[in-house]
């Protein structure tokens, strides 16, 4: 297919557009701004993972690398897999200005023997990382310059496998936030 315009990955196994999100016009230009997610992404930590904001400007008519993303937001811990979910375009804090949020709900843990302890950030509560569309760090930030950091409840929750927006389902002038986890308390998942 011809597409409009390519977002090639430089990092191999990086899963570049496993996550992808709408963001609203979040640096001003008249353009809608996307995120992309690259969840196995290993550039600070082995499979942090990353969350890329693309200017709708550059996304017409030129096929485009990774490291021309306006902001590239990292994870900060192993096995982290910040970008595995992404949810933008939302007014969550009342200012107009598009808000958006980062899914990192850590991996969860491979089958293990008896005796075998859970390698790091596999165990993870997960968490979703909101920025507030004013002010960002254009260029390169990390998870821990988000505006607001919500976490799982227990271990192996992995809050933040799914991020989304319902609108303002409260009626309340303000977008709320659903965050998935995997299993929950008990195996069961919640939202």
């Amino acid at each position: 297919a011809d597409a409009d315009a390519v977002i090639t990955g430089t990092l191999a196994s990086a899963q570049l557009g496993y996550s992808l999100s709408g963001a609203g016009d979040l640096n001003e230009d008249g353009f809608e701004d996307i995120l992309v997610g690259a969840y196995l992404s290993g550039t600070s930590f082995e499979m942090g993972g990353e969350a890329l904001v693309f200017s709708g400007e550059t996304l017409v008519g030129d096929d485009i690398e990774d490291g021309d993303a306006l902001l590239r937001i990292s994870g900060t811990e192993v096995n982290q897999i910040v970008g595995v979910s992404l949810a933008g375009g939302m007014n969550l804090d009342g200012d107009s200005v598009p808000d958006f949020v980062i899914g990192a709900s850590g991996l969860a843990p491979p089958t293990l023997e008896p005796g075998e302890s859970v390698p790091d950030g596999m165990d993870s509560p997960g968490r979703a990382y909101v920025f507030w569309g004013d002010g960002l760090p254009w260029g390169t930030a990390t998870v821990d310059e988000a505006d607001l950091v919500m976490a799982g409840e227990v271990l192996d929750d992995h809050a933040g496998i799914r991020v989304t927006s319902p609108g303002d389902a409260d009626d309340d002038g303000l977008d709320d936030l659903l965050i998935g986890t995997e299993r929950g308390q008990r195996g069961v998942g919640r939202a």
